[in-house]
C-alpha cells in the first residue's frame, strides 16, 4: 500500500477552456458540465494538474467532439423565381436552388428533390439545378408555375428544409 500523502486533482491555469468540465480533486475523474456542440468547438485541450503536495505535474487531455446532425439544412433564399421564355429548351437549367448546412462531413451533405407535381421540371439531386423536361406554354389563366423543393442531408435521421 503506498503510504505517501493522497494525491489531488485540478485544472492548470487556462486548463478548462470555457468551463466546459469539472474534475473530482480526490479521485481525479473529470466530468462534462456543459453541453458541447461541434459547430462551436471541434476539439478542447485540457490541462491536468495531480500533485501529492510534495510534487506536482501537468499532463494535457485533448477531447475530440464529434458532431450529430443537429443543424437542418437552410436554403440562401426563401423562394426563388424565374422568367421562363415560352419554348425555353428542353434541358435546359433554368435555375439552380441553394440550400447549406452547418454540420461537418455526411450529416452536412445536402441532396434536392422536387416535392410538387410537375412533370415538366426535373432537379439535380446533388446541385439543385433545376432543368425543364418539356416545353412550356404561356396560359393567360395560370400564367405562374410553383414548385416546391426540399432539401434533406444525409444525417440520421435527416433533417429537410
Amino acid at each position: 500500500a503506498d503510504l505517501g500523502p493522497p494525491l489531488h486533482y485540478s485544472f492548470a491555469e487556462n486548463g478548462n477552456p470555457r468551463r466546459k468540465f469539472a474534475i473530482d480533486k480526490y479521485k481525479g475523474i473529470i466530468t462534462l458540465v456543459q453541453t458541447l456542440d461541434f459547430e462551436e468547438i471541434a476539439q478542447l485541450e485540457l490541462l491536468i494538474r495531480v500533485s501529492d503536495s510534495v510534487h506536482q505535474t501537468t499532463e494535457k487531455l485533448l477531447i475530440l467532439v464529434s458532431d450529430i446532425n443537429d443543424n437542418p439544412p437552410l436554403f440562401t433564399q426563401d423562394a426563388y423565381q424565374v422568367m421562363i421564355p415560352e419554348l425555353t429548351t428542353i434541358n435546359a437549367s433554368i435555375l439552380t436552388v441553394c440550400a447549406t448546412d452547418r454540420d461537418s462531413e455526411y450529416n452536412g451533405k445536402i441532396s434536392y428533390r422536387i416535392l410538387s407535381s410537375s412533370d415538366a421540371f426535373s432537379i439535380d439531386a446533388k446541385n439543385g439545378s433545376l432543368f425543364l423536361t418539356k416545353p412550356v406554354m404561356y396560359q393567360d389563366k395560370n400564367p405562374i408555375i410553383q414548385l416546391l423543393v426540399e432539401a434533406i442531408d444525409h444525417g440520421n435521421p435527416p433533417l429537410t428544409a
